[in-house]
């Protein structure tokens, strides 16, 4: 079988972490399992060292990365733009390279793919994250200007939900070049765990009481995220109920005093006991303690820890903004008032009172979102792109 070379583009991808990068690994893992005639070449800026040892041991894909450390907030905007230009400048021979070339994320990388593209003559894919198409301040409009003449340019655009496919059509972009996709979980590398196994399992590793109710944040510690709303409602909560939140997520030095709020909260002995654990490669092995998941975000495109919940048979309690209202139902989880903290509040206690069906959860997850339905779609997608 012709083989059918796929270039990708994206900024930070594992072991650096993002979102979308966690994804676009989920989704090469099957597709290079399932696919032999696939072969992936991937534009990174991030883990040079890590991806060349990988290479050089026969990784499946051939990872080229400008800097040598993993992401950090130093000198984060100078890397993006260092890592743009290298695309530019030194990145052509791997586009003549490719029948098909995938961007993720549709900020100065995708314009500059985008350009070079349509100079070679290759087809693209552009996966959109919703902060892309979200409003944005006036001093970005004119920059969102720019990025929307590219986005506009691809071939075709990757939707992940409902919300995001209308507010690209609102810029004008003509409905016929936009795929919706969802992102992926792989189901079999969740466990659903029994509620006296997950009660056990967290009190002979954390020492948590058989009556706590345990909350799982995962994500990067940001404003986006809406941790810092969280924290002010844990810092606000008291009660004869026990609560113990456990954090995982990398921290960047955005949100300020971070550390010494949860010392203030666990000082307090107000029923709350939070702990940070840090950046974490897989939270599969904290869904297996939590008893719900809490995202307060802010923006979102299609949250990967809400659908490896769901995997987990983990309800989960969502701010109310448009990506997350599509993914969450009453047999699912709860919603609040985003940047709401009363209302966070309100629905942890609620949520308290609840019981869900896990199994029906994770069926559901199964049905919707499963990694191999949809690898199997990016699969026809590049093999119909390719084919021009």
């Amino acid at each position: 079988m012709k083989k059918l070379r796929v270039l990708q583009v994206c900024y930070s991808y594992p072991p650096s972490f993002s979102g979308y990068g966690k994804q676009l690994d989920t989704v090469n893992r099957r597709l290079l399992a399932e696919y032999p005639e696939i072969e992936i070449e991937l534009l990174t800026a991030f883990d040079r060292v890590v991806h060349s040892s990988r290479s050089a041991a026969g990784g499946p894909v051939s990872v080229h990365a400008v800097f040598r450390k993993s992401r950090s907030t130093e000198n984060n905007r100078l890397r993006f733009f260092l890592f743009c230009l290298d695309i530019l400048l030194r990145k052509v021979p791997a586009f003549l390279r490719a029948d098909v070339v995938h961007v993720v994320k549709g900020d100065m990388e995708a314009a500059v793919s985008i350009f070079l593209s349509k100079m070679l003559g290759k087809r693209t894919i552009l996966k959109i994250t919703q902060k892309e198409v979200d409003d944005g301040h006036n001093a970005k409009r004119l920059y969102r200007r720019f990025l929307a003449f590219w986005i506009a340019r691809a071939d075709h655009v990757i939707a992940l939900n409902r919300k995001t496919r209308n507010d690209l059509m609102r810029v004008g972009l003509d409905p016929a070049r936009i795929v919706e996709i969802p992102n992926a979980v792989d189901v079999g590398a969740h466990n659903l765990l029994p509620k006296h196994e997950r009660q056990e399992k967290r009190r002979s590793l954390y020492g948590f009481s058989e009556k706590a109710f345990v909350l799982l944040y995962a994500g990067t510690i940001s404003k986006r995220k809406g941790i810092g709303d969280l924290l002010a409602a844990l810092d606000a909560m008291g009660g004869a109920r026990e609560f113990v939140v456990l954090i995982v997520g990398p921290d960047y030095g955005e949100i300020e005093d971070f550390e010494r709020t949860i010392s203030r909260i666990n000082d307090r002995r107000n029923g709350v006991v939070v702990r940070y654990l840090g950046a974490q490669e897989k939270v599969a092995g904290f869904l297996e303690l939590a008893d719900a998941l809490v995202i307060p975000s802010y923006s979102e495109g299609m949250a990967n820890v809400v659908l490896e919940s769901f995997a987990s048979g983990v309800p989960v309690l969502a701010s109310d903004i448009a990506a997350n209202r599509e993914l969450i139902s009453p047999e699912n989880g709860m919603t609040f008032r985003v940047g709401d903290r009363e209302d966070l509040i309100r629905t942890i206690e609620t949520m308290v009172g609840k019981t869900y069906d896990a199994f029906g959860i994770r069926r559901a997850a199964v049905e919707k979102y499963d990694i191999r339905t949809v690898a199997d779609r990016y699969h026809e997608l590049y093999r119909a792109m390719a084919a021009g």
